[in-house]
Order: C-alpha cells, then structure tokens, then sequence
C-alpha cells in the first residue's frame, strides 16, 4: 500500500498540476534539512543548497523541481513562517471537565488521605529517599539537570534543555499565580486540614505543588524527546510528587494539580519549538 501511495504521488507529481492538484493537501517544509511527514513510510524535505524537494519512499530518493513541488501546494519557507507565531494548545472539554473532578474530588478527601500518606511514609528510608528525589522538580533540579544537558549534550540535547526549561519557567509562573490566589495552608501548617484563605495570603502557598509543576513540565518535554527514556523522566516527575507529600509540603490533590499544570506548559513548549527555539538567547 505505501509502495502504490508512493508512486501514484510520484506520478502526479510529473504529470503536472492537472493530474497533482487533486491529490494535494497543504504541505510546507521549512528550509535546511528540515522535514514533513506524509501518508506512509514517506518524507518529504528539501536541502538548503538546492531549489529542489526531495520525495523519499521506502528508501528510495526521487528529486523534483520547485514548480513541480508547486502543483501540489508544498511551499518552502512556509514552515518557518508559522513557527513565528506563539500558539496554545487548545484543550478539549471532555478531557478538562474530567480532570477538575477528579481535583475537586481529591481536594474534598485530602483530610482523609494525608494522614495515610503520613503514616505510610514515615520510615527513616522514606524521608532519605524523599531528600533526593525532591531535587529534579526544585530550584536547583531544574537549573542543574538542564544546564548538564545543555552543556553535556550535542545539539539535539541543547534544544531538549532549552525547551524544559522554558517549559518549567512558564509552568512555574502559573503555578505561583495559582498559589497566590488560593492561599492554601500546607499540611504542616494546617494539621492536615483543608484550608483556603483565599488570595494573597503571602505565607499560604500548597496549592498547586510547583515543584511537581517544573518536574512535570521538563518530563513531557524529555520524553518527547528521548523515547527510549520517557518511564524515568515520569518516574522522576512521580517521584517529586511523591517527595513533597511525604515532606507534609503539600496534599495529594497540589501534586495533582501541579502534575496536569507541568504536562500541559511541556506540550505548550513542544508546540511551540520553533519559537522557542529561534528567540533562546542560548541559540544567539
């Protein structure tokens, strides 16, 4: 099937825009050696040092001209200019409703819940492990761990640090305008009640858990990324969660909260790459 897909776009493509512009869509690649997918095991990219695209199926190179690109809408440099454009995620509704009842629901049972956590999490071995698994989301997990991939890594590592950072810097500033506003007391400050005093209550901040936040959002970005290694990213993230509940820092319902806030700033920074990307004063 690939293989008929594959020469009837080929096909089309020498036949000239008569025979094209039916099977077209709108494709764009960027330039450099920037690609697009397209239906099948075929890819479409074309060389910074050349006015032709290149057609790639099943391993096999077939080179076309820029007017023959032309009659199936493939545009170079249209790529380039969408990723000047910031864009959010949007988020459906029947996945956002879901989520804020289950927060709501783990909000309303965290006086019940804690006092279990606490109890299961009270060995010496649970507060060591806690001490250390709290980095990856902190102050210095996030500085630390990026900046190793950073300057460790080769280029693909550079722009995934570039982007979890970013994505952990975005995250975080919402997480603190969400603490402001709630003025949650921490477990260890309310005795494991729940308690909102509302905004701007300064000392107040367990709700959402920013650590978890930053934690999560460098996750989705590394995952992304690093396929292979998506389970230890997201046990690490689960382990900050972990971490700030056993510390009395904060209720399961903050980690989940700050979970959900970190996956969806990782997509933004995701969605936005190319922006990202080309404005980082770390790619001047």
């Amino acid at each position: 099937m690939v293989v008929l897909f594959c020469a009837v776009w080929a096909s089309a493509i020498a036949l000239g825009p008569e025979a094209a512009l039916p099977l077209g869509g709108s494709l764009a690649v960027g330039v450099g050696q920037e690609s697009l997918p397209i239906p099948g095991d075929g890819e479409i990219f074309w060389p910074s040092d050349s006015p032709h695209m290149v057609l790639v199926c099943q391993g096999e190179e077939q080179l076309y001209t820029a007017e023959q690109a032309a009659a199936l809408n493939i545009v170079r440099g249209a790529e380039d200019n969408e990723d000047e454009h910031f864009r959010w995620p949007k988020v459906e509704s029947s996945d956002a409703i879901p989520l804020l009842l289950i927060t709501g629901l783990l909000i309303a049972t965290d006086e019940q819940t804690q006092p279990i956590f606490d109890r299961a999490f009270a060995s010496p071995q649970a507060a060591a492990s806690a001490r250390i698994l709290n980095r990856f989301g902190d102050e210095v997990g996030v500085l630390g761990f990026n900046a190793l991939m950073y300057w460790l890594g080769d280029d693909e590592e550079e722009d995934a640090a570039i982007l979890a950072f970013s994505a952990a810097i975005g995250a975080s500033v919402a997480t603190g305008a969400l603490k402001r506003l709630t003025g949650r007391e921490r477990p260890a400050q309310s005795g494991n009640r729940t308690i909102f005093h509302g905004p701007f209550q300064g000392v107040y901040e367990s709700f959402p858990s920013g650590d978890t936040t930053a934690a999560f959002a460098m996750a989705r970005v590394y995952a992304k990324k690093f396929p292979k290694w998506k389970y230890v990213f997201y046990a690490l993230a689960a382990g900050t969660a972990y971490a700030r509940i056993q510390r009395q820092r904060h209720f399961l319902s903050d980690t989940f909260a700050g979970a959900l806030i970190g996956l969806y700033f990782g997509k933004v920074a995701l969605t936005n790459e190319g922006v990202i990307l080309k404005w980082s004063i770390w790619h001047w």
